[in-house]
């Protein structure tokens, strides 16, 4: 049974729902004029809402059956509120799932990417203690060559007018062997000095490197590098000590085992957390 479409009288005659009776009769009357058949033979659409009109002024023109069509007209407007209500509910869930589907993506997405950069640090540092046990390895291999030359522990330096002068400035430092005046035409004129040792010229030039000593200064290795162990490292006063004192050197010693032995334990830990992350 096909269903009849519900048409609301009060547009049909363009009155309020609070209009009176002669309100009501007005505007049938005005209405009827413009939608009379006489006056649209040709338009059967027009006759059709003319019908419309008269149906709709007969139930409001009768109060008990415009009672009835206030009622119908109040429930469908409360129906519509209803499902507009429902409707707005509806979206504001469909909405806070999307956000939360959202949230919960990127909330995911940053847990693995903490995870992966986590893994790359500990792969990184797997590999950077793997290196740093290898290249000790290799050291150890080598031959070791503590032996320096007179040319080690001597310093070109510029910026004072006499020996004497070299003298009294880089005596604190340690004990001079040798101090002499030079000049060449690459150079200019300036100063040799030899020191008694070669951590007493390390002191010398890690001063000058720090700016402690005047600007007029100017302190060159007299091999233009300084000296090196067989690692190929910077020669220390720790290490220089103990050649000279047997108790150091066995100090020394043992603090390197022990470094030696830390490494190669979180070596050992490293492989074994690596080894139960791929089970």
């Amino acid at each position: 049974m096909k269903r009849t479409k519900f048409v609301n009288y009060y547009e049909l005659l363009g009155t309020a729902e609070t209009a009176s009776q002669k309100d009501i009769a007005s505007a049938y009357r005005n209405k009827a004029l413009l939608l009379h058949p006489d006056k649209n033979v040709d338009r059967p659409e027009i006759v059709s809402r003319f019908h419309e009109l008269q149906h709709a002024y007969q139930i409001l023109a009768d109060p008990e059956k415009r009672k009835a069509f206030d009622e119908e007209l109040a429930s469908r407007s409360a129906r519509r509120a209803r499902e507009t209500e429902l409707d707005g509910a509806r979206l504001a869930m469909q909405q806070d799932l999307l956000k939360r589907e959202a949230a919960a993506q990127r909330e995911e997405s940053t847990k693995k990417s903490i995870a992966l950069k986590l893994a790359q640090e500990k792969d990184q540092m797997r590999r950077n203690v793997l290196q740093r046990q290898k290249d000790e390895d290799d050291a150890a291999q080598r031959p070791k060559q503590l032996l320096y030359d007179d040319l080690d522990r001597t310093l070109r330096i510029w910026g004072f007018s006499s020996c004497s002068a070299v003298e009294e400035a880089f005596s604190p430092f340690g004990q001079l062997e040798a101090v002499a005046a030079k000049s060449s035409k690459k150079q200019g004129a300036h100063f040799v000095v030899m020191f008694a040792k070669v951590h007493m010229a390390r002191a010398a030039m890690d001063a000058y490197e720090q700016k402690q000593l005047s600007d007029t200064v100017k302190i060159e290795w007299a091999k233009g590098r300084p000296p090196f162990l067989d690692e190929g490292k910077t020669l220390n006063s720790s290490i220089l000590q103990s050649m000279t004192n047997p108790k150091d050197f066995e100090s020394l010693t043992l603090m390197k085992m022990k470094r030696q032995a830390e490494r190669q334990r979180i070596v050992k830990e490293l492989l074994e957390q690596e080894s139960k992350d791929s089970v």
